[in-house]
């Protein structure tokens, strides 16, 4: 089992990346950029590196005097033998984007990093050059003794299937996993460890960076198959397609974690949500079918295939969360099986949101800014996209990719952190030319842990939380319905006054 959750948790760090793919909300440029990297093995036994950038402006006005510079390959390890490692261009109108490419030989072996492409480009409002960062390649082991040529002839057989679907990011993702993927051969073992620590080392860093500035990273080469989700979007789709009448024979139950809900009315007086909602609770102790059963217990025997859609859904998201929750340990300092044991027993409540299309956008959200009370929320956000998290300042829409499940930290895990990783303040907008539908599930802890940070995370520093179970702050969240970013600051007011009611 160690071994397995190892190649998993690998699996998954090595497609990990930050927040610069998401898009700023405003009307200035917003430049995001992606690299990519692969190698070939000539005839000769010289090995080739084929390095392109593709720069996005995702902003709403153009960005002048375009320019980048890749310092990543020191002369005395490449030479480049066609293109350059800069390039300018005059300018780049919103929604387009520029290319460009070279290649490298390598002259001589071992372990290098890709680190982000910088472009400078200049807007009229301001005066100063304005920098932005490329995604990174992660490592590359140059001449190594055994070429990944087969490697990618799978890798070609999986592009070709899926075709358009796979994003730029996904792509430069997969071929790094590839790259690094332990080979059998014998010749390869030794630099093995190396590439593996030096892997897991540069996820850490990705993750401490993103969960201590906005709680909130993307992963995609997670281990849920593309079929299985685009299963999950049909199956759900039948139920939102019910009359309403039979949907509020399912209605929700249990604190929202059960059942359908239109706008969950009952939490709002103003406002409402432009949304509905389908909930199902998991847990890692129950049976083996206990999503099955409960699809056809609310739904019919009609849904029994939704019902497996699902419980293969749960089973895969209950794989992915104890994989972040070593990632996220790692990422603290912490022991690596820490937050795993909270969760090993814990449970699960997966919603599917559906946001009807909307002809005045403006004046509704699909869901208001907030933070989640859970550990951590596991997103899937169908094509049409509308999530917003808050950085900084500044609200940044993540655009939708197939591939990618966007993993964002709530108030439970900024407890166990102590207060070291955010939670994600983000909301979900509407569209007011499709609907669109969002799968999420609410990763908890069970009931009665009590949530507390690792010893090391608060020697030299004060806590900042007090002991609480999750249970308390799960009964505070639904019956006081929280929907602003105050519910964990407004929380522990409540537990002691709570507390001191109880006799002794």
């Amino acid at each position: 089992m160690a071994t397995l959750m190892e190649n998993l948790l690998l699996k998954a760090i090595f497609a990990l990346f930050l927040i610069s793919a998401a898009t700023a909300v405003g009307d200035s440029p917003f430049i995001i950029a992606h690299k990519k990297a692969s190698l070939t093995r000539l005839k000769s036994g010289a090995e080739r590196l084929s390095v392109s950038i593709d720069i996005y402006n995702q902003g709403f006005s153009t960005a002048y005097d375009v320019s980048l510079v890749d310092h990543s390959w020191p002369q005395d390890a490449f030479d480049v033998v066609s293109g350059n490692i800069s390039q300018s261009w005059e300018k780049l109108d919103a929604g387009g984007v520029l290319s460009h490419s070279f290649e490298l030989e390598a002259k001589r072996q071992g372990l290098f990093y890709g680190a982000p492409v910088v472009i400078t480009f200049r807007i009229p409002t301001k005066a100063a050059p304005q920098e932005a960062y490329s995604t990174s390649v992660l490592p590359l082991d140059i001449l190594a003794e055994v070429p990944p040529e087969k490697k990618l002839d799978w890798a070609k057989r999986l592009l070709a299937k899926y075709g358009s679907q796979i994003s730029v990011i996904s792509i430069v993702a997969l071929f790094t996993y590839l790259m690094v993927t332990p080979s059998k051969s014998s010749g390869v073992k030794a630099s093995k460890k190396k590439r593996d620590e030096a892997a897991t080392t540069k996820a850490v860093e990705l993750v401490r960076s993103a969960c201590t500035n906005h709680g909130f990273f993307q992963v995609t080469n997670h281990g849920v198959d593309a079929d299985l989700i685009q299963a999950a979007y049909h199956e759900i789709d039948a139920v939102f397609d019910l009359p309403f009448d039979k949907k509020l024979n399912c209605k929700e139950t249990c604190g929202g974690q059960k059942g359908f809900s239109s706008a969950h009315a009952d939490r709002f007086s103003t406002s409402l949500p432009w949304k509905e909602t389908f909930s199902f609770r998991h847990g890692a102790m129950n049976s083996d079918s206990d999503v099955l059963d409960y699809f056809a217990s609310v739904l019919g025997h009609d849904f029994e295939t939704a019902g497996r859609v699902y419980q293969k859904y749960r089973e895969k998201m209950t794989e992915l969360t104890l994989i972040i929750m070593e990632l996220l340990a790692l990422s603290l300092g912490a022991d690596r099986s820490y937050y795993r044991k909270f969760f090993e027993d814990g449970y699960s409540t997966m919603r599917c949101n559906y946001y009807p299309m909307c002809k005045n956008p403006g004046v509704t959200f699909g869901t208001s800014p907030h933070c989640d009370p859970n550990s951590i929320t596991i997103v899937h956000q169908d094509q049409v996209g509308g999530l917003e998290i808050l950085a900084g300042d500044k609200r940044l829409a993540v655009p939708p990719r197939p591939d990618v499940l966007a993993i964002n930290i709530g108030d439970t895990f900024m407890a166990f952190s102590n207060g070291i990783y955010k939670s994600c303040i983000h909301r979900a907008m509407v569209n007011e030319e499709k609907g669109r539908r969002s799968l999420v599930c609410f990763v908890c802890p069970k009931e009665d842990m009590v949530v507390k940070p690792p010893e090391d995370l608060a020697l030299g520093s004060s806590r900042v939380y007090p002991d609480f179970t999750w249970s308390s702050l799960l009964e505070f969240s639904t019956k006081h319905r929280r929907t602003d970013v105050h519910n964990l600051k407004n929380f522990f007011p409540w537990l002691v006054s709570a507390q001191s009611k109880v006799p002794t």
